[in-house]
């Protein structure tokens, strides 16, 4: 793929990606709470070289509203699109080069997004495969106080060992089961009233 043709697909992943996170953080209804952030993260990762800071331009995607900043001010959201010969798998069974373990292309994607002080949460599309979502274990205690009874989080977790560079545990979901399963009013209630999080570990 041509790199030109590559930002294009990953800008409109993101874009579509803007639209689905807004319509469920809002229960449908509206579609404009988050855009992408300035050359995708880009801004923030330049003037971060010089010691300087840019509010909520962390990662790919940030608020356009009051009520969608709640969410971006305590989550860091990467996008990745494409990159067929990927797996999850890949971190575990990874071979050893010189007696150092070869860095994956998922160890990319997910140290990428935890350059953060905030969740790091990734989202990810095989070619022909269905939208994925990574997150902390950490979060994912937050989501178990406000998810929806009565859906049933279908999750894989991942451990990580002596020979991946990930540092902390992550869970995996299908990113629209994860919609279903966590109740945005219920998180947005934590982020607001109930979380001091000088406490919690990221």
């Amino acid at each position: 793929m041509s790199n030109g043709r590559g930002k294009r697909k990953g800008g409109a992943f993101e874009n579509k990606m803007c639209r689905k996170l807004s319509l469920w953080w809002s229960y449908d209804e509206r579609d404009d709470l988050f855009t992408r952030t300035a050359s995708s993260g880009g801004q923030f990762t330049q003037r971060k070289k010089s010691n300087l800071n840019t509010a909520n331009q962390e990662g790919d995607i940030t608020a356009t509203t009051e009520e969608g900043l709640v969410l971006i001010e305590h989550c860091s959201f990467e996008m990745k699109t494409g990159y067929k010969n990927w797996s999850i798998m890949d971190i575990i069974d990874k071979p050893l080069c010189k007696g150092k373990a070869a860095v994956q292309t998922f160890e990319d994607f997910y140290t990428q997004v935890a350059e953060t002080e905030k969740f790091p949460i990734l989202i990810t599309k095989k070619d022909r495969r269905q939208e994925l979502i990574f997150f902390t274990y950490s979060f994912y205690n937050i989501c178990c106080d406000c998810y929806n009874k009565d859906v049933s989080p279908e999750m894989l977790m991942y451990f990580p060992g002596k020979n991946s560079i990930i540092n902390t545990d992550i869970i995996c979901m299908n990113l629209d089961k994860f919609f279903e399963w966590l109740d945005p009013g219920k998180l947005s209630y934590h982020f607001r009233e109930l979380l001091d999080f000088t406490d919690i570990p990221y």
